[in-house]
């Protein structure tokens, strides 16, 4: 028989997810319902699992301090460190209980963490139940002392049920971002599609004059841009969603009378699991449709745009370069929806292009430049 707690707790997750909104927002929403949840608690994080073996990363936290996130992303990177105490000592089904971080041995190597960041207790639940294990809650508190076990079994409940949430939101995001990759791939051909109509109409028109020479002589231009284009992204990227997506960008490109270039030294054969087929093409998409943009309205000599791609199993690389005007320095939050440099532009596309990269996991650097804005993407592994 559930609790009047666990109940409300279990509808407030649920309506959560119901919202529809991004998976970190939804994730950071969940790890806040917790910390309400749990009497004392200071601060809360979820821990989710990638890989097999590889390090656990905070997917969704609520009063963390930014430095304590960043850190908990590197710490597997950094020596003599490995694999947090979570991902350590954490058994499906047996909560980590730790009644104060100053006494336990098993919290020494994190202890000036947790003093920096201002708690002493923690309990850490598994996220997970009959259907798998998906990672750990968190919960930290700020006074040490023996944790009740109705507390325990509390948090142990709204660990089960919140993974059935996360399995909801994960499975909705991928959803959302496959619909987002297969329109914007869809716009993208019809876009070529209707470059490619008129063309049809000048050799029509050419012919209708008799001008066979000048129609010949079309056809032979637009055959050798064409194999220019193809060529120059074939024989680096050989990705096939990739590959068709620049092709197209490239025509477009071509029709607006920008010059897309691709860095010599792009490759890209696989990427990384964690960036799917679906954020691949909504991240590149987005950058390029932003910078041809951002350059169209100015003199022909600044109408370029640059593109390097590397990628393998381990790691992407993407970078988008423009020659525009650049960001104004108001636009500080180019990645909130709504917000665009734009005149009546709705801000949808940086948002998720964030949407995209934080669900790989990865990172985005935005640089001004005398000409132009920079923007560089990095996705690792897992």
């Amino acid at each position: 028989m559930y609790t009047d707690e666990q109940v409300g707790a279990m509808l407030a997750v649920s309506r959560v997810v119901a919202r529809g909104d991004s998976l970190p927002v939804t994730l950071d929403a969940i790890a806040a319902l917790a910390a309400g949840v749990a009497d004392g608690a200071r601060a809360t994080s979820i821990m989710l699992m990638t890989t097999p073996g590889e390090p656990w990363l905070i997917a969704g936290a609520h009063g963390l301090s930014d430095g304590y996130r960043q850190l908990a992303q590197e710490w597997p990177t950094l020596p003599r460190r490995g694999r947090t105490l979570t991902q350590l000592l954490l058994e499906p089904g047996r909560p980590i209980v730790v009644d104060d971080t100053e006494a336990d041995a098993r919290f020494e190597v994190w202890r000036g963490i947790a003093r920096a960041e201002r708690f002493r207790g923690f309990l850490s639940v598994p996220l997970g139940g009959g259907e798998g294990w998906l990672g750990a809650l968190n919960v930290y508190r700020s006074a040490p002392g023996p944790w009740a076990r109705a507390q325990i079994e509390l948090m142990t409940f709204f660990g089960e049920h919140a993974a059935s949430a996360i399995r909801a939101a994960q499975l909705l995001d991928r959803q959302k971002r496959e619909v987002v990759g297969l329109r914007r791939l869809v716009r993208v051909l019809e876009e070529q599609g209707h470059e490619h109509s008129n063309r049809l109409h000048t050799v029509a028109g050419l012919l209708s004059l008799d001008a066979v020479a000048e129609a010949r002589e079309f056809l032979d231009e637009l055959e050798v841009a064409h194999h220019d284009r193809t060529a120059a992204v074939r024989s680096r990227i050989s990705h096939p969603i990739l590959t068709g997506l620049l092709l197209a960008e490239s025509a477009i490109a071509h029709q607006r009378s920008i010059e897309l270039e691709i860095d010599p030294a792009s490759h890209v054969d696989v990427v990384p699991q964690a960036l799917g087929d679906a954020q691949l093409v909504t991240i590149v998409g987005n950058l390029l449709d932003n910078a041809f943009d951002a350059v169209a309205h100015l003199p022909a000599q600044r109408r370029r745009v640059a593109l390097l791609l590397r990628a393998d199993a381990e790691r992407a690389t993407i970078l988008v370069r423009d020659w525009g005007e650049g960001l104004p320095a108001e636009f500080e939050q180019i990645f909130e929806r709504g917000v665009s440099s734009k005149g009546g532009h709705p801000g949808v596309g940086l948002a998720l292009v964030q949407d995209s990269i934080r669900a790989a996991n990865g990172s985005i650097d935005v640089r001004r430049h005398v000409q132009g804005t920079s923007f560089a993407v990095a996705v690792p592994r897992a």
